[in-house]
């Protein structure tokens, strides 16, 4: 690996004593991140009951981890896995197509962690959360275990093969130790692993039998206005509401208020409501 695995104490990792409370997994907090997510209620009921769950866990570690969301592109799914992760304070590892072999899916968590500013076990110090040897298994070999993280899978059937077979084993409850195209040992036992897809006869799949499966929809077009004031709250009321009743999802909303700004830009003197009719005019819709 071009970024090698440092070697850290043990002692680097979280030590987790907060007592778990109903506010810090309520979306109606707004200090809570789940606060964040428009729609999909069902979904994020079910993931703030994992969150707090995990809050009462030896380093937030969710004892489900194993979770399948499926529905349509662009409904929120990562979205809601990276929030799910930042409710529970873990870090978040999101992996897709690119990722084409278990090593790169190490490195991928390696970058991660090397990020990720955690404190020293009995210190006031802080350092990185990289990753480390902490064991050697029955042969003697060192084995890198991986700490508690939330491993986003985009698209889960984009993986390939092996990859694919590397995080169902990881996923595991009694995990063997994964074995790298480069002879890295890795322990995974720690890892919640977040797969998504949208296609909805993934949940037939056999492989997925044990997933806890949690389900989205598209969402409404007043859910869709809210998405877009919430990010552009500088764009007036009926012009957002008119992107989101010309949008089917919220790429599409983004793509469009991405050219209606540079319209802006280039006629000063043009209304919001001018340049999204040149906009909408220039795009056929």
């Amino acid at each position: 690996m071009n970024r090698t695995i440092k070697q850290l104490d043990k002692q680097m990792f979280l030590a987790w004593h907060d007592e778990p409370s109903v506010g810090m997994v309520d979306r109606t907090n707004p200090d809570c991140p789940f606060h964040q997510v428009i729609g999909q209620d069902q979904a994020v009921r079910r993931l703030s009951r994992v969150a707090f769950e995990s809050l009462g866990n030896k380093h937030h570690q969710p004892q489900q981890r194993r979770i399948l969301l499926t529905g349509p592109r662009s409904c929120g799914k990562r979205t809601l896995a990276k929030l799910f992760a930042k409710t529970i304070g873990l870090p978040f590892v999101s992996i897709g197509s690119s990722v084409r072999s278990v090593n790169d899916l190490l490195v991928e968590v390696a970058v991660v962690c090397e990020n990720t500013i955690v404190p020293i076990t009995g210190s006031d110090e802080l350092c990185s959360l990289e990753l480390v040897p902490m064991r050697r298994n029955r042969d003697g070999a060192e084995v890198i275990v991986v700490p508690s993280l939330i491993v986003y899978v985009d698209e889960v059937a984009s993986l390939s093969e092996d990859v694919l077979q590397a995080v169902l084993q990881a996923s595991q409850d009694d995990p063997e130790d994964i074995v790298t195209e480069k002879d890295f040992m890795v322990e995974f036992f720690k890892v919640c692993c977040v797969l998504s897809s949208s296609d909805p006869l993934i949940v037939a799949d056999h492989r997925f039998e044990s997933f806890t499966k949690l389900r989205f929809s598209p969402l409404s077009k007043e859910e869709l206005f809210h998405v877009i004031k919430n990010n552009h709250g500088d764009i007036p009321n009926d012009v957002c509401r008119q992107i989101a009743q010309q949008a089917k999802t919220p790429r599409e909303a983004e793509a469009l208020v991405r050219e209606l700004r540079i319209e802006t830009e280039m006629n000063p003197g043009a209304s919001w409501l001018e340049a999204l009719q040149a906009v909408r005019s220039d795009c056929a819709i």
